[in-house]
This record gives C-alpha cells, sequence and structure tokens, in this order.
C-alpha cells in the first residue's frame, strides 16, 4: 500500500503557517487544535520546516526573560531539514524511515514541494495493523476450510 492510499482516507489533518508568524501564534495553533507539530510553509504551500511542541519548548527552557521568544518569527526556531514523503512511497518505507529517525509525524509533498497532507506513525501502525488481522483471519478460514470472506 502506498501513502496515498492512506491520506485518502484524512480530512485535512495537516496544519499550516508562514515563516514570518509569531512562536506565539504556533503555539496558540498547536494549543486549539490538540496536535503537536506545525508546518511551515511559503505562499505557495511548499513546505520550509516545521515546528514542535519541542522546538518551542526548548526555546522557553533556554529564555532569558523577556518576549522576544513569543514575538520572534517561527523561521527562527523550525527545523529546516524535513524529513518527507510523496504519495507514491510504500508505507513499510516511510514506516522505517520514521522510526529509524524518531518521528512521530511526516509531511506528505508533491513534485514541487508543496503540502499534500500529514502522515502519523500512529496511523502507519494501525493501518498495518488491521491489515495483518485481516490476513490473519483469511489464514484461518482457509486452514478451517471455511473459505475467503
Amino acid at each position: 500500500m502506498m501513502i496515498k492510499d492512506l491520506l485518502q482516507k484524512q480530512r485535512g489533518t495537516e496544519a499550516t503557517i508562514g515563516a514570518q508568524a509569531k512562536v506565539a501564534e504556533a503555539a496558540a495553533l498547536l494549543a486549539a487544535q490538540h496536535i503537536d507539530v506545525v508546518v511551515v510553509c511559503d505562499s505557495e504551500h511548499r513546505v520550509l520546516g516545521v515546528v514542535t511542541e519541542s522546538d518551542i519548548l526548548g526555546d522557553i527552557v533556554n529564555c532569558k526573560g523577556g518576549a522576544y521568544l513569543c514575538n520572534a518569527p517561527v523561521s527562527k526556531i523550525m527545523v529546516q531539514e524535513v524529513a518527507s514523503c510523496s504519495r507514491k512511497d510504500d508505507l513499510d518505507d516511510v514506516r522505517a524511515m520514521m522510526i529509524e529517525r524518531g518521528l512521530r509525524r511526516v509531511p506528505v509533498v508533491d513534485g514541487d514541494g508543496r503540502l499534500i497532507g500529514l502522515v502519523s506513525l500512529r496511523e502507519l501502525l494501525l493501518h498495518q495493523y488491521q491489515a495483518a488481522e485481516i490476513e490473519e483471519g483469511d489464514l484461518e478460514h482457509y486452514f478451517f476450510g471455511v473459505g475467503y470472506q
């Protein structure tokens, strides 16, 4: 199965923000939508980076006082080397990459780097679990002579 098949089940789960938006705006978006990552995009919806809860919390911990952090643009704290995937990527390959890099979410982009969606490791693992359950049921029916469903 490919990423495009998983995206068809989603309904706009990605949250985006511009590179000049304030860190406080990104934090408000994370809190309002109960999410852990915001994708930073340009005006043509190309992925420039990502900002996570950890990025914001890390800067707050290092803050020496004042309101600098809240008024700084997200481009100051975003991760610019974004691991992403395309619609055509295999779910197993994307899952392996996410586990290897310790990622919880990965943007799905088109050939021009424009954001199409966002997939989570949880979604990938859930899909694989459901597929394994179906396969197990089919094998059980085969072995016990019930036939396929």
